[in-house]
């Protein structure tokens, strides 16, 4: 892969990308490389997709520096450009030009850095909080319950107090009344055969 290009003064330097196409009718390939000696970052995206193409030289413009044989990476971050070989994130020192870095340095930056914690940490389960009704209504069926209850005990100790006494229990007052009225009835059909005989008496 060969490249031109021209230098202005006026400009602040910065890191190159050098990017190559190949293109086919269903897909493109786009090899990238921020310089000679390192290898060429390849991938294939579908043909005549610009987004794709955008997003691909967006990533490739991330890479500062590769070296595939040890897996570390000089980035751009969010934060500025640091080392990474996937386990690990290590920064670079102030006044230290990210491009100039060896693997040498890279590694020994890395190892000092902390392992990088994976995933976070897994949410408690959010309590249920119970409705006002809900809890009005449970609050209602408790009183009730201890209501009903309490009336049953203090039936309960009033018929054992009557019992004791020896008093009898109140009979339903419609009960009373039929009771009283059934003789009476029977008084006057015994009444009857009386009013025959004498009838008879007086025909003779």
């Amino acid at each position: 892969m060969t490249a031109t290009h021209t230098t202005d003064p006026n400009t602040t330097s910065g890191s190159v990308l050098y990017v190559a196409f190949e293109l086919g009718w269903n897909s493109w390939k786009i090899a990238s490389t921020i310089g000679a000696v390192q290898k060429p970052r390849i991938r294939t995206i579908p043909g005549r997709d610009i987004n794709a193409v955008i997003k691909e030289i967006a990533d490739a413009n991330r890479l500062i520096l590769d070296f595939p044989d040890a897996g570390i990476q000089v980035l751009n971050g969010r934060y500025g450009p640091y080392i990474t070989d996937k386990e690990r994130n290590a920064k670079i020192p102030k006044g230290k030009e990210p491009k100039s870095l060896t693997l040498q340095e890279c590694q020994a930056l890395l190892a000092a850095a902390p392992v990088r914690k994976w995933g976070r940490k897994a949410a408690k389960p959010a309590k249920i909080a119970k409705s006002p009704k809900s809890a009005k209504g449970a609050a209602k069926g408790k009183a009730g319950a201890g209501a009903d209850a309490a009336e049953a005990s203090g039936a309960a100790a009033a018929s054992m107090k009557s019992a004791a006494k020896g008093k009898k229990a109140p009979v339903n007052k419609q009960e009373a009344v039929t009771a009283r009225a059934a003789p009476k009835a029977k008084a006057k059909t015994r009444a009857k055969p009386k009013a025959k005989k004498s009838s008879a008496k007086k025909k003779t």
